[in-house]
């Protein structure tokens, strides 16, 4: 325990956690309490497990406290679907239209955030104040690529290009590759046709406009606005559809709503964006993107916290989830977790790395469900909760776990 401390002390201080030493030492001890089963057989074995969630709670605090992100050398993508950025798997949490100032990027990478989208002279002032960028090019070459991480190409390209599309998609690419060299280049490319009215009417786009395009992207950002005509569950639908294309092998960087298609309508719930969040992440998004910040249909001179406070809010407690597992979502692999009761209104995910299981579920569902997870036989004491929830206790081999309403959650065992 002691060297763990230690450990956690030393990083506390390398990315400039000032003040935070003397909590760290607080918060593992009271970590290695709650860890302890006084009841079992082998309390340091728990105690580990309980430490072990213990860091990847600290990993928010780390990520969002962090004064800057290293200047990019390198950005590709491995088979995996992974953004490599210098040389190791970062997981992108991009949020659309912030202003390139020091007070409303400050007040987003302490939301949790650590990319936006910009344009390339704003690159300089968006790594000082600790973030990364996406940029549109403008059609000259970007010069500083130093906190540039992705390119931005044509938005929406099965939308405008009714005829040769993956010709004229392919066209793009080589002119925005030459503009935004040695990076992905992402495209927003929509899942329902038509917009709004195709989202309304729930047309869908054909394979030969989502798929094969997808298939020929480096980045794939399908922006998912579903409410209030279609139902959460259809976020998972369209990011299935898009791993299923490259076999997880590309990127997919899901853009959701924090959007309105017409003033009248209204916006997700904080559960129906959190669920959006987690139906995205069950079906291996390798990044989050929202929009917009700035943008609200049918007025000016304002924006999302603004004008959404309670639903802001919950993006900052989103995202603070999101840091916390991404290391186990971008680490992990396969488990043999079953889920035997709850589908299909909830669904899961199981992730297994160094002796822990990161489960996420989400429920679809306007009213409450529960699910019951299996678990291959091995001693089980109990689930701790990632954010704020209760931890579960095992019956067994199965744990069974309420949701309520479009909850979505993330457990550690």
């Amino acid at each position: 325990v002691a060297h763990m401390e230690g450990d956690l002390q030393r990083t506390a201080v390398r990315h400039g956690l000032d003040g935070i030493e003397d909590q760290v030492g607080q918060r593992l001890h009271q970590g290695v309490v709650v860890a302890i089963d006084p009841r079992a057989s082998k309390p340091y074995d728990i105690a580990v497990k309980g430490l072990h969630w213990f860091i990847l709670q600290l990993a928010l605090a780390v990520s969002v406290a962090a004064a800057d992100l290293p200047p990019i050398q390198s950005v590709t993508s491995d088979d995996q679907g992974r953004i490599i950025v210098n040389g190791r798997p970062f997981f992108p949490i991009l949020m659309y239209g912030v202003p390139a100032e020091p007070a409303p990027l400050n007040m987003i990478r302490d939301h949790g955030f650590n990319t936006v989208t910009g344009k390339p002279e704003d690159t300089d002032v968006v790594l000082a104040n600790g973030l990364y960028a996406a940029v549109h090019a403008g059609g000259k070459k970007v010069e500083k690529l130093g906190g540039v991480l992705l390119g931005i190409g044509v938005d929406s390209p099965a939308l405008i290009w009714k005829q040769g599309l993956l010709e004229k998609v392919k066209a793009n690419l080589a002119k925005v590759r030459s503009e935004i060299p040695n990076r992905p280049i992402m495209n927003a490319i929509g899942y329902w046709d038509d917009e709004p009215a195709g989202v309304v009417a729930n047309t869908l786009l054909p394979k030969e406009r989502y798929e094969d395009l997808i298939k020929i992207l480096d980045v794939t950002a399908p922006y998912l606005y579903p409410v209030p005509y279609e139902p959460i569950r259809s976020v998972g639908a369209a990011v299935e559809r898009a791993y299923t294309a490259t076999e997880g092998k590309k990127p997919l960087l899901p853009i959701l709503q924090l959007f309105v298609w017409n003033a009248k309508d209204r916006y997700p719930t904080p559960a129906e964006l959190k669920c959006m969040v987690y139906l995205a992440l069950i079906h291996g998004a390798n990044g989050i993107g929202y929009y917009s910040y700035n943008y609200v249909d049918g007025k000016t001179g304002t924006n999302i916290a603004k004008e959404q406070p309670e639903l802001w809010q919950a993006v900052k407690e989103i995202n603070g989830e999101i840091a916390a597992i991404s290391p186990l979502l971008l680490a992990g692999g396969k488990d043999s977790t079953k889920l035997k009761e709850g589908a299909p209104d909830v669904e899961f995910r199981t992730v297994s790395h160094d002796k822990s299981t990161l489960i996420l579920l989400a429920n679809t569902a306007n009213a409450p469900k529960t699910a019951v997870l299996q678990f291959a036989a091995r001693i089980h004491h109990s689930l701790k909760s990632i954010g704020e929830g209760k931890t579960l206790s095992f019956d067994g081999d199965q744990v069974k776990i309420p949701l309520q309403p479009n909850q979505a959650a993330a457990w550690i065992e």
